[in-house]
């Protein structure tokens, strides 16, 4: 919600203020057909200025505000124009048509597509409707077909190579063949060497999955020469990322892990990133 504040002067032809003047204002599109008004920029009831029977004070001075369509009552849409009228004996009556209350800039309409012709293509607005709409559109999609931003969506799946993404395709595609494969693989992510290990100790080895239980420290063998990896712990089968209970390391390749859980052992999925 915004109120836009209005204000004018009204002075005779030697410039001296003239108290008293009836101020109406009207749409310029209808204009016998009284605009809504505001007397507060954030309270008040909408009204008019004919039911308020507003008047210039003893400066020649007015003000009132009007609404956005964001307004709950009485706002209108960014393109509206109005009409300001004023009146009092013995002076001549004066308007102004059109009075623009609003920015120029105007909202975007994030439905209208391409960036051909007509409303389409007005860039009288902080972002035109084309790239908002692209943009919206892009959002939606799990896989978008193009980024607004000239970033292009990493596919996991790829092998390609390219680096107009935040990620190559190449390295998320080495990183997840690691973390499928529990292997150990050595990746260049900009002239750093990134190793990856899905460790396990018993259960299905191969996919990293054994039995953890509570109260029981267990080592984990990852040979990555590191003493402080990062670990994430996956309880299976509702694939629940948990906090361990202990973490600590035993030495450059081997780091103790311990969970909190009750019940027995239970199966996990670790992960073990140096």
């Amino acid at each position: 919600m915004a109120r836009y504040h209005y204000w004018q002067y009204i002075v005779d032809e030697q410039g001296s203020p003239l108290d008293s003047v009836e101020i109406r204002f009207y749409l310029s599109d209808q204009p016998t057909v009284e605009a809504s008004i505001f007397l507060n920029p954030t309270t008040g009831a909408v009204t008019t200025t004919s039911g308020k029977d507003l008047q210039t004070n003893a400066d020649g001075f007015f003000e009132f505000w009007v609404g956005d369509e964001w307004e709950i009552e009485g706002g209108y849409v960014f393109d509206q124009k109005f009409r300001l009228e004023w009146y009092k004996a013995g002076i001549v009556a004066g308007a102004i048509d059109p009075v623009d209350i609003f920015p120029p800039l105007a909202a975007v309409d994030e439905t209208i597509t391409g960036q051909a012709v007509g409303e389409r293509a007005k860039k009288n607005k902080l972002i035109s409707n084309a790239l908002a709409y692209k943009w919206n559109n892009h959002i939606d999609l799990l896989i978008p077909s193009a980024a607004p931003h000239d970033l292009h969506p990493v596919e996991v799946c790829s092998t390609d190579n390219q680096y107009n993404k935040v990620v190559s395709n190449y390295l998320i595609n080495r990183m997840m063949t690691a973390a499928l494969s529990a292997s150990t693989v050595s990746l260049d992510a900009s002239a750093a060497d990134m190793f990856t290990s899905v460790c396990g100790l018993s259960g299905d080895g191969s996919k990293g999955i054994y039995a953890l239980s509570a109260g029981s420290p267990t080592g984990i063998l990852h040979g990555l020469g590191n003493s402080w990896p990062i670990v994430q712990v996956m309880k299976l089968p509702q694939e629940e990322v948990v906090v361990p209970n202990t973490v600590r390391s035993i030495d450059n390749n081997n780091t103790l892990v311990e969970v909190s859980a009750s019940g027995g052992a239970t199966s996990y999925r670790v992960t073990i990133i140096g």
